[in-house]
């Protein structure tokens, strides 16, 4: 395929006030929970709901240049290990691995040396059926602020989580999300005699009267003509987003055989001229893309851990952490901070406004 993001990239730039991405940086990358491909079996999904994509990694000014070899050996891992990973230096759940003192030394590193990070985090389920709320929108040609609109997603994504063995039944039963136009009807009945036994909030009465108003289309424009049970094909489009929104950076993959034809395949182009602003490296030979490997991996646990528990159980766990902990995580909160005031381009999250408002809770906790 050919990607022409010339567009693209304008419209990021002016839609999300996007600055600083003609600096020279260098980006390094690893991931966790890279499944490949979302889709829906007929009792469940491929992979747990619990669950967030996760690629970033470090990034830095062109011209600096960092010795993590000092930094490394504070860790006195045994030398049969050729490429350190989390493991060796965290373990067990989010809340757990803050007790680990490496970690502590490698935040406190990427502080001091004045070192940004970069991820983007997927929820597989919320991206997966957010469209619905968009289709409804668009069926019913009502328009919301964009903030409310979000909260309707929420919502949905909410009642989605609580009622999980229904939902994954009609999505399979309905095709989704690839569904038929003589059976709109049927699917937006099914999805309403569920609303109808939720709480009478705000959000699941507006989600209602949208269906309602929207049983009777002949389109549901986000969430037909697509492949059958085939949620996320692949997650390219993820991998290429930094790559043509920093066009004068470089950008430094693990070199993974998974990955390498996906951003290939993508022929991608900039005013017709062909990107070639990355490179695919051995991370067994590359310090960066190994500190990239556990900074994803605690993000991701981090996620994990958000999606696994509600807000009162995280708030009552948060109580009894040790002082460790608490610095570790005050450190990583520095770190996403400090990250996200030098180019909020770094960040990129697609999650719920559930996920999002964890995350400013724990902060509370930092």
């Amino acid at each position: 395929m050919n990607f022409e993001t010339k567009i693209i990239r304008e419209s990021h730039i002016s839609l999300f006030d996007l600055t600083g991405l003609d600096h020279k940086l260098k980006f390094y990358y690893d991931e966790t929970n890279n499944i490949r491909k979302y889709y829906l079996k007929e009792d469940k999904f491929n992979e747990s709901i619990k669950t967030n994509f996760i690629l970033g990694g470090l990034v830095f000014e062109n011209e600096q240049s960092f010795d993590l070899q000092p930094l490394f050996k504070t860790f006195k891992l045994q030398k049969n290990i050729s490429e350190v990973k989390l493991k060796h230096i965290a373990k067990g759940n989010f809340i757990e691995c803050l007790n680990s003192i490496h970690l502590q030394s490698i935040f406190g590193f990427l502080i001091s040396n004045d070192i940004s990070i970069h991820y983007s985090s997927l929820n597989f389920l919320y991206f997966s059926i957010v469209d619905i709320i968009d289709s409804l929108i668009d069926a019913t040609d009502i328009h919301y602020a964009p903030f409310y609109n979000r909260e309707l997603k929420n919502d949905l994504f909410i009642c989605v989580k609580k009622n999980i063995k229904i939902f994954i039944e009609l999505f399979y039963e309905y095709q989704f999300p690839n569904l038929q136009k003589d059976r709109i009807n049927d699917f937006i009945k099914n999805i309403i005699t569920i609303f109808e036994k939720e709480p009478n909030s705000i959000g699941n009465r507006t989600i209602l009267m949208l269906l309602r108003k929207s049983k009777d289309s002949k389109e549901l424009v986000f969430i037909m003509n697509e492949k059958s049970h085939q949620l996320i094909e692949n997650f390219s489009l993820f991998y290429a987003r930094t790559i043509y929104l920093f066009l004068n950076s470089e950008h430094f993959f693990d070199k993974e055989d998974s990955v390498e034809p996906i951003i290939e395949n993508l022929n991608m182009t900039y005013a017709g001229e062909k990107i070639e602003n990355y490179k695919f490296i051995d991370s067994k030979e590359n310090l960066y893309i190994q500190l990239s490997d556990i900074i994803v991996g605690i993000i991701g646990k981090f996620y994990n851990y958000i999606n696994e528990n509600g807000i009162e159980e995280i708030q009552n766990e948060l109580i009894t952490i040790n002082k460790t902990q608490q610095k570790t995580l005050s450190l990583f909160y520095n770190v996403l901070e400090k990250s996200e005031e030098k180019n909020k381009a770094f960040i990129h999250l697609t999650i719920s406004n559930d996920e999002g408002r964890k995350i400013t809770m724990i902060k509370s906790y930092a």
